[in-house]
């Protein structure tokens, strides 16, 4: 886990009006919303990742490879 020093400062600069006009409709809009606030943090951090378990494949929204999940 990145230490306090390391994790990136961001700075939220949209206004209100750009607030509501934000619409979360279904969950691929949670995900790009949450991979937003994650990848400053873990920059390794990947998306749509598809993945072979043997006898069908599994596809993970977000992988961060480091820490195994």
């Amino acid at each position: 886990m990145p230490t306090i020093s390391k994790i990136p400062t961001v700075i939220f600069t949209h206004n209100k009006e750009d607030l509501d006009k934000t619409k979360i409709e279904n969950e691929h809009d949670v995900q790009r919303m949450l991979y937003s606030l994650i990848r400053p943090i873990f920059p390794d951090a990947r998306l749509e990742v598809v993945d072979d378990a043997g006898y069908a494949s599994v596809r993970y929204d977000i992988v961060l490879d480091e820490y195994g999940i």
